[in-house]
Protein backbone atom coordinates (compact mmCIF):
# COMPACT_ATOMS: atom_id res chain seq x y z
CA UNK A 1 0.00 0.00 0.00
CA UNK A 2 1.31 3.38 -0.97
CA UNK A 3 2.04 6.60 1.52
CA UNK A 4 -0.26 8.18 0.01
CA UNK A 5 -3.27 5.24 -0.11
CA UNK A 6 -2.67 5.06 3.92
CA UNK A 7 -2.94 8.75 4.98
CA UNK A 8 -6.29 8.59 3.05
CA UNK A 9 -7.50 5.96 4.67
CA UNK A 10 -6.10 6.99 7.84
CA UNK A 11 -7.66 10.60 7.43
CA UNK A 12 -11.14 9.35 6.67
CA UNK A 13 -11.04 7.19 9.95
CA UNK A 14 -9.64 10.01 11.93
CA UNK A 15 -12.29 12.36 10.79
CA UNK A 16 -15.48 9.94 11.15
CA UNK A 17 -15.27 10.46 7.32
CA UNK A 18 -19.21 8.86 6.49
CA UNK A 19 -18.61 8.32 2.61
CA UNK A 20 -19.26 5.45 1.10
CA UNK A 21 -16.91 3.81 -0.44
CA UNK A 22 -14.52 0.80 -1.35
CA UNK A 23 -11.12 0.73 -2.00
CA UNK A 24 -9.01 -2.35 -3.25
CA UNK A 25 -5.12 -2.25 -2.24
CA UNK A 26 -2.95 -5.18 -2.96
CA UNK A 27 -3.37 -6.63 -0.12
CA UNK A 28 -6.46 -5.35 1.26
CA UNK A 29 -10.03 -4.14 0.64
CA UNK A 30 -11.21 -0.75 2.59
CA UNK A 31 -14.75 -0.39 3.36
CA UNK A 32 -16.32 2.83 4.87
CA UNK A 33 -19.82 2.88 5.46
CA UNK A 34 -22.46 4.30 7.32
CA UNK A 35 -23.74 2.46 10.18
CA UNK A 36 -26.46 3.18 12.40
CA UNK A 37 -24.81 5.71 14.38
CA UNK A 38 -21.63 6.11 13.10
CA UNK A 39 -19.19 5.37 10.55
CA UNK A 40 -17.99 1.77 10.21
CA UNK A 41 -14.58 0.87 8.37
CA UNK A 42 -14.08 -2.28 8.03
CA UNK A 43 -10.26 -3.52 6.24
CA UNK A 44 -10.60 -7.13 4.81
CA UNK A 45 -7.23 -9.41 4.40
CA UNK A 46 -7.08 -12.54 3.20
CA UNK A 47 -6.66 -14.37 6.43
CA UNK A 48 -8.03 -11.27 9.10
CA UNK A 49 -10.89 -9.04 8.90
CA UNK A 50 -10.44 -5.13 11.03
CA UNK A 51 -13.77 -3.29 12.18
CA UNK A 52 -13.45 0.32 13.49
CA UNK A 53 -15.81 2.40 14.40
CA UNK A 54 -14.83 5.91 15.72
CA UNK A 55 -16.76 5.40 18.92
CA UNK A 56 -18.21 2.54 20.72
CA UNK A 57 -22.51 3.23 19.99
CA UNK A 58 -23.61 0.48 19.17
CA UNK A 59 -20.26 -1.14 18.32
CA UNK A 60 -20.90 -4.56 20.92
CA UNK A 61 -24.29 -4.69 19.93
CA UNK A 62 -23.24 -5.25 16.19
CA UNK A 63 -20.64 -7.75 16.82
CA UNK A 64 -22.88 -9.25 19.62
CA UNK A 65 -25.39 -10.08 16.42
CA UNK A 66 -22.61 -10.90 13.75
CA UNK A 67 -21.08 -13.40 16.96
CA UNK A 68 -24.39 -14.72 17.54
CA UNK A 69 -25.23 -15.14 13.33
CA UNK A 70 -22.09 -16.82 13.12
CA UNK A 71 -22.47 -19.57 15.63
CA UNK A 72 -26.01 -20.29 14.17
CA UNK A 73 -24.58 -21.21 10.84
CA UNK A 74 -21.33 -23.18 12.30
CA UNK A 75 -21.09 -25.07 8.94
CA UNK A 76 -20.12 -21.69 6.98
CA UNK A 77 -16.49 -21.21 6.71
CA UNK A 78 -15.34 -18.25 9.58
CA UNK A 79 -13.44 -16.21 6.89
CA UNK A 80 -12.89 -12.48 6.81
CA UNK A 81 -14.79 -11.60 3.74
CA UNK A 82 -17.96 -14.05 4.86
CA UNK A 83 -17.52 -12.21 8.77
CA UNK A 84 -17.67 -8.28 6.50
CA UNK A 85 -20.88 -9.43 4.86
CA UNK A 86 -22.83 -10.48 8.12
CA UNK A 87 -21.45 -7.22 9.79
CA UNK A 88 -23.19 -5.46 6.43
CA UNK A 89 -26.32 -7.74 7.05
CA UNK A 90 -26.58 -6.35 10.64
CA UNK A 91 -26.19 -2.88 9.44
CA UNK A 92 -28.67 -3.04 6.53
CA UNK A 93 -31.55 -4.84 9.10
CA UNK A 94 -30.72 -2.07 11.23
CA UNK A 95 -31.21 0.30 8.44
CA UNK A 96 -34.32 -1.43 7.24
CA UNK A 97 -35.99 -1.43 10.68
CA UNK A 98 -35.39 2.79 10.05
CA UNK A 99 -36.91 3.03 6.62
CA UNK A 100 -40.14 1.15 8.13
CA UNK A 101 -40.45 3.52 10.65
CA UNK A 102 -39.95 6.48 8.19
CA UNK A 103 -42.49 5.10 5.92
CA UNK A 104 -44.77 4.06 8.46
CA UNK A 105 -44.60 8.18 9.94
CA UNK A 106 -44.51 9.58 6.29
CA UNK A 107 -47.98 7.56 5.76
CA UNK A 108 -49.13 9.10 9.30
CA UNK A 109 -48.37 12.63 7.99
CA UNK A 110 -50.30 12.17 4.52
CA UNK A 111 -53.18 10.81 6.01
CA UNK A 112 -53.57 14.05 7.89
Amino acid sequence: VGQFEEAARDEDMAAGEAREKCEAYPSYLFVALRGDAAPVYLAIFGHVLLSVRPDDSGALSVHAIVASRAMQTADAPATPDWLAYLILDVLVDAAADQVSSLQAEADAVEEL
